[in-house]
């Protein structure tokens, strides 16, 4: 007996003793009740599927498998070493042909005619067993591969099978005047390898089977031949197909079943996560779990009182008490049969004889009555027989008069069909001629329809080309009319963005704090976004303002403007003249000086001197042109 069914049996003793009691009754009754239930189970289960074709293919091949391991297939070396005839322990076939070779082991001759010839060497053979060979190394290979094939899938297939998981939640409320009771739990229990959770997957036969095919494996490598070829390097892909694999059928099984494994690539089985959910619970189950509040608060109320020790001498003195009493049960019973035997006048040897006497005279009429009761079951057996007979004459009697009825009815049905066939025909002929005239009226109504359909399809066509025209144009003026909106909700946004960009400089002029920080990266873009529409409202009000200036400076007397310019003029005429006398009176002077002193030669002025003059001279023209171009752009602007 497991844990499960000593709890089931120990809830099971505690539920008959608690089931008398009316406190405890009442308080199950409130808890399971419908208006205070909040309760729920959710039971998580996996259900795995295993591929039947990996399955059958490993426990096909594993006979051939195996008696292919018993084979003990050996490779068998024969060789030998020339020793000394003093050391020469065994000869055979082989040390004949080899001195018959080497005659030069021969170095003396006989003592006397007819002695023996006795050679100075001969040739030991020596035959050593080889069991690496190529095919049992393959074996070796293929018991290792298969091993570890199945042992992956095994594992990861029990992993998920032997899963349980639960989760529990119960809520219980007891309101009175006496008690204000809440209860509540959350359970989340898991457990691996759950023995239970296996036994309810569906697959659990593979399962044996796969189990089965791996514990051959693994005797199989425990063979002396795979232990011996284990110690040789295993084989490599691909396998040689040597004259074995093509002619022997169980390594030929076994390379297929190698071949097989190799070019398996799933993962041989699928999962299915399956829930389960109670909500609410059943009764039976309700019942359980209100007991599992009670037994809370019971010993929630023992140990938080301290009441262990005194219910624990109760227990005691009340066991004492159905003691003594089944004692005493015991011993008046025992007096009463006593009594019994002696109001009897015989003895308990003479009392014990005359009970077992009693007992085979009931013993006997229970055999009568048995026997009472078989002849009852024959007779009714034999009424049954006889009652199925009567049935079954009385049914074979209604059947031929249900037989004759039905081929007279037959025969009228016969009469009946004739008489309609007749009639079927007459209509048959009066339809087919009513058919005639209607397939002429259809060619009319045909060639009608035509003409109509012809004539709304031009019709149709035309309204067509006309909606065509009239949805063309409403949908140029509602393009127009989209645009002129967009370019609305664009002058819309930009002034909406200019005013808070002027909120926000009010603001700052004011020492507001900003209600953003400004810093962040959404706000700063918003705030870049403000300063492009105030550049772009500045520029706007910067072009009216120099148009307005311009429109203002227009009214000044145009007359004085040209009278300003020319004295701008006749002053520069006058300066330009000053510079050239002052020019002149420069040149004259040098000259004088240079008629006064002597003659000297020539100086040779560089190249850069000279450019720096002209330079100069260019810069004079530039300042006049310069000053030209000033001249008529004042002009221009006023």
């Amino acid at each position: 007996m497991d844990e499960f069914d000593t709890v089931y049996r120990a809830v099971k003793a505690y539920r008959d003793l608690t089931d008398s009691v009316p406190e405890i009754q009442n308080f199950l009754n409130e808890m399971h009740s419908e208006s205070n239930v909040e309760e729920s189970l959710e039971c998580f289960s996996t259900i795995c599927h295993i591929d039947d074709d990996w399955v059958e293919a490993i426990k096909k091949a594993m006979p051939f498998v195996s008696d292919a391991v018993m084979e003990n297939r050996q490779f068998v070396r024969s060789d030998g070493e020339v020793v000394p005839i003093e050391k020469v322990r065994t000869v055979g076939k082989d040390t004949v042909t080899d001195l018959a070779k080497h005659s030069n082991y021969i170095t003396r001759n006989p003592d006397s005619t007819g002695g023996k010839i006795i050679p100075d060497k001969l040739m030991m053979p020596l035959k050593d067993n080889d069991y690496a060979i190529y095919e049992n190394r393959f074996l070796y290979t293929l018991l290792v591969y298969l091993s570890q094939f199945i042992e992956i899938r095994l594992n990861e297939i029990l992993a998920v099978t032997g899963k349980y998981e639960a989760k529990t939640r119960v809520v219980k409320k007891q309101v009175s005047k006496t008690r204000n009771l809440s209860f509540e739990m959350v359970l989340d229990d898991t457990i691996f390898n759950d023995p239970y959770a296996s036994k309810k997957q569906g697959s659990f036969e593979a399962v044996d089977i796969i189990k089965e095919c791996l514990n051959q494996t693994k005797m199989l490598l425990m063979t002396p031949l795979m232990k011996m070829v284990s110690k040789a390097p295993m084989v490599k892909d691909p396998v040689v197909k040597t004259n074995v694999f093509r002619f022997d059928h169980n390594f030929k099984e076994s390379l297929s079943l190698y071949q097989f494994l190799h070019a398996y690539s799933k993962k041989g089985y699928t999962i299915e996560n399956v829930s389960t959910k109670l909500s609410p619970f059943q009764l039976k189950a309700s019942e359980n779990f209100s007991t599992l509040v009670y037994l809370s608060t019971y010993f929630t109320y023992i140990y938080g009182n301290s009441l262990e020790a005194s219910l624990k001498s109760n227990y005691e003195k009340e066991e004492k008490r159905r003691k003594e009493e089944a004692e005493k049960k015991l011993l008046n019973d025992i007096r009463r049969i006593g009594r019994d035997i002696k109001d009897s006048g015989m003895s308990a040897e003479e009392y014990v004889l005359q009970l077992l006497k009693a007992t085979q005279i009931l013993e006997r009429h229970v055999s009568d009555k048995e026997a009472e009761v078989e002849e009852c079951k024959s007779a009714l057996q034999e009424k049954v027989r006889q009652l199925t007979k009567d049935f079954n004459a009385e049914l074979d009697s209604e059947k031929e008069k249900m037989k004759a009825e039905v081929e007279k009815k037959a025969d009228e049905l016969a009469l009946q069909s004739l008489t309609r066939v007749k009639s079927y025909s007459e209509e048959n002929e009066r339809l087919s001629k009513t058919v005639s005239s209607l397939t002429i009226e259809k060619e009319k109504i045909l060639e009608t329809s035509n003409k109509e359909k012809t004539d709304l399809q031009i019709s149709h066509l035309q309204e067509v080309s006309r909606l065509k025209g009239e949805y063309a144009s409403k949908e140029d003026g509602m393009s127009k009319e989209i645009e002129d909106l967009k370019k609305q909700i664009e002058a819309l946004n930009k002034e909406k963005i200019l005013m808070q960009g002027k909120i926000d400089n009010l603001r700052n002029m004011n020492g507001l704090p900003s209600e953003k920080d400004m810093t962040e990266k959404d706000n700063f873009d918003s705030l870049e976004k403000e300063k492009l529409a105030f550049d772009l409202y500045f520029d706007e009000v910067w072009k009216e303002t120099k148009k307005r200036i311009r429109k203002e400076t227009m009214k000044i007397d145009k007359k004085a403007i040209k009278a300003e310019i020319e004295a701008k003029k006749k002053g520069k005429a006058l300066k330009k003249k000053k510079k050239k006398e002052e020019q002149a009176k420069d040149e004259e002077e040098k000259t004088k000086k240079e008629k006064k002193q002597e003659p000297v030669k020539p100086v040779f002025v560089p190249k850069k001197e000279k450019e720096v003059e002209v330079k100069e001279k260019k810069k004079d023209v530039n300042l006049d042109e310069e000053e030209k171009d000033g001249d008529e752009e004042i002009y221009e602007e006023q």
